[in-house]
């Protein structure tokens, strides 16, 4: 009987260390898959791009979410291709590829966020230590690995004073073995792993509702994100302008306002107040929305008395 090893039996892949993941929906809204041509994935600008498409844009489903840094973060050396039922063995045409990764930060809002993303159909790219990001070669795209649906496993937070700590290990499966073959890698020159301003990771803001009047309200905003090493400690969202705050009737036909000056608005540490003559109209209600950069903004509704 021959010794000889089955080709094919397992597979490795030598990424070296991966730093950073880039989830994205599968498909967009619109049918198509969410990727990013060979030559666009070369200038950290246009993954700025995807990154910071916050909630109030024309279409969120085409954003990329990008995770903080993580370490140890690689394919396992050796996937079997074989799956065994009692004593009969039999080779699979197309084996999953398991994947673990650790995060460096295990904070709730990190955990909770990741743990949002367990019920989508994603898939996601991987950006090594040396500012490669992995994906599939499709003609002349870079297109991210699809994730076997609900693979993504996310552990619990365990807060301070337990026995032990939150465990940092997030898994998944990507779906098709096969994708292996079709890897690259293409060098984001401008850009660097460790910058989180390369790496934009949205900050998710509420923002609460008070005074409705015709001249228009008060928003309150809070970012969720809270230290866990003061969590009493309040954090508001800063800096935001006029021309960023809108007022759409929740009635046909959804007619939009906006401010018309700077001075329509004041802030007071994260505290805005909106005062405008005849903004909006008595006995409407608005959906209030906050447009800014490198933040995901949910406000209330503006009932109008």
């Amino acid at each position: 009987m021959s010794n000889l090893t089955n080709i094919g039996y397992n597979l490795g892949l030598n990424t070296g260390p991966i730093r950073r993941l880039i989830f994205t929906l599968t498909l967009s809204d619109a049918g198509a898959v969410n990727s990013l041509s060979l030559s666009n994935a070369a200038a950290i600008a246009n993954w700025r791009t995807k990154f910071n498409t916050y909630n109030f844009a024309a279409d969120p489903s085409v954003k990329f979410v990008c995770t903080p840094l993580v370490y140890q973060g690689a394919f396992p050396s050796a996937d079997a291709t074989t799956w065994q039922v009692e004593d009969y063995i039999r080779k699979m045409r197309n084996a999953p590829s398991d994947v673990e990764v650790h995060l460096l930060d295990v904070s709730p809002y990190i955990l909770k966020n990741l743990s949002e993303l367990e019920d989508q159909v994603l898939s996601v790219y991987f950006v090594t230590e040396d500012n490669k990001v992995m994906g599939i070669l499709d003609g002349a795209n870079l297109v991210p690995f699809p994730l076997q649906t609900n693979s993504l496993s996310v552990p619990y937070y365990n807060p301070a004073g337990y026995e032990t700590g939150s465990d940092n290990t997030v898994k998944f499966r990507l779906s098709s073995g096969r994708d292996r073959n079709k890897i690259v890698c293409v060098e984001v020159a401008d850009g660097s792993v460790t910058d989180a301003s390369d790496f934009i990771a949205l900050r998710n803001v509420t923002g609460t509702i008070t005074s409705p009047a015709v001249t228009g309200c008060v928003i309150t905003t809070l970012l969720v994100d809270v230290n866990p090493a003061s969590p009493s400690t309040v954090t508001r969202m800063t800096g935001a302008v006029y021309g960023e705050i809108t007022f759409t009737d929740q009635a046909t036909p959804f007619a939009t306002k906006t401010l018309a000056a700077a001075g329509s608005l004041t802030e007071v540490s994260g505290v805005y107040t909106v005062n405008e003559s005849a903004l909006l109209t008595s006995g409407k209600t608005y959906t209030c929305k906050i447009a800014k950069s490198c933040f995901d903004v949910t406000c209330g509704n503006v009932a109008i008395p």
